[in-house]
């Protein structure tokens, strides 16, 4: 049982590791997209003033 337990934890620890990597990555992007969907936004509202 030992060896079976030493190989899963790193493993395990790999696998959280790269899925808080993508969650970090996703919260990144969604930051750039809603950055880039609110600038549309005040574009489309200038040129319905103008």
């Amino acid at each position: 049982p030992a060896p079976a337990t030493m190989k899963t934890r790193p493993i395990d620890g790999f696998f959280v590791y790269r899925l808080l990597g993508l969650v970090g990555c996703n919260i990144l992007i969604m930051k750039r997209v809603l950055l880039l969907f609110v600038l549309i936004l005040c574009t489309k509202t200038q040129v319905f003033i103008l």
